[in-house]
Order: C-alpha cells, then sequence, then structure tokens
C-alpha cells in the first residue's frame, strides 16, 4: 500500500477508493507497478467523471462490484484495458463474462432439447438421477424408502385434498393416493 500515490488530506474518500481498487487487483500475478498503474488511472477516471462526493462513492462501490469477478479483473489485466481504463471499460468486461455465462447456459438448454427429442424419458432419467441418496417414502411394492412425489393433481372436489402421484426409483412402481 505504500507504493500507492496519496491525494491531500483532504481527499480521504479518494484515497479509500484507490485502496479498495487496488486490493481488488493485489491478488494477481501481475507486476506491482502495473497494479498500481491500472488502480490510478481507474480512480481518476471515477474522480474526474464525478465532482459530488455521494456520486464517486456510488461508482466506486459499482467498479468494485464488477471488479468481484475474478474473470473481469483477468481481461483487466490481460491487456485489453491497460492503459487506457475506464468505468465503461470495465462494465463490457464484466457483460462479456456475463455474455459467456450465457452461452454456456444456452448450449446445455440446446442439449437438453436435443436428448429430449431422441429420448422422450430424458427428463424421467435426469429427476431419478438427481434423486438418488436422498430419503424418500415408503414404497407400496419393495417397502424401500425410494418413492417420491410425481405430481399433485386436484382430481377431486375442492375440499378434498389433492391426489399425489407417487413413483419408487427402485422398483419404478407408480401409484396415486
Amino acid at each position: 500500500m505504500d507504493q500507492l500515490p496519496k491525494f491531500g488530506s483532504n481527499e480521504d474518500v479518494r484515497n479509500k477508493g484507490l485502496q479498495a481498487i487496488f486490493m481488488k487487483f493485489k491478488e494477481c500475478d501481475q507486476d506491482k507497478a502495473d497494479i498500481v498503474k491500472i488502480s490510478v488511472n481507474l480512480e481518476e477516471k471515477i474522480a474526474h467523471k464525478n465532482s459530488q462526493v455521494e456520486v464517486y462513492k456510488k461508482n466506486i462501490k459499482e467498479v468494485l462490484g464488477m471488479l468481484s469477478n475474478y474473470q473481469v479483473i483477468q481481461e483487466v489485466l490481460k491487456g485489453i484495458l491497460q492503459e487506457k481504463i475506464s468505468i465503461k471499460d470495465v462494465a463490457e468486461c464484466k457483460s462479456s463474462v456475463f455474455m459467456l455465462q450465457k452461452e454456456k447456459e444456452e448450449n446445455l438448454q440446446q442439449l437438453q432439447t436435443e436428448f429430449e427429442v431422441l429420448d422422450p424419458e430424458f427428463y424421467n432419467k435426469l429427476r431419478r438421477k438427481n434423486l438418488v441418496g436422498l430419503e424418500g417414502e415408503k414404497c407400496r411394492n419393495c417397502k424401500k424408502l425410494t418413492a417420491f412425489l410425481v405430481k399433485e393433481l386436484q382430481t377431486r372436489a375442492a375440499d378434498e385434498p389433492m391426489t399425489r402421484f407417487m413413483e419408487c426409483n427402485s422398483c419404478k412402481k407408480k401409484w396415486k393416493e
């Protein structure tokens, strides 16, 4: 921390903001001088953009939130933003990481859809797989505690309880209660 420049004595908020940004980058395998330069550059951009203390604090918190993601920090340090870093650039890094995660989720959803088309029992198998190791209700057929609720429907009048459709994961017996 002794490497960081100090602003005037009336600039305590800026000093704390700079220290907070520096601490986000501190854990990385980058040269300390580069980290100091990036931290100072980013803090100065935030400070020059906002003359009001409350707006400055809000923007510092926003940037710190963005930098809490390790992948965003790595993108910043890779050299994408080395010299001319700004709040907008950090936000773009965060959004690119978010887009990568979104692409992975979409690919997973597409795979599940393909499996569903190929195998109509896909979701039942997936559900059973997720229930392995859990203790359920007692099966009427095999007497093991592997029976689980498949669905509940209102098949009778509203003043009567809902019908529970059960299935045993061991013997695959189905019944309703």
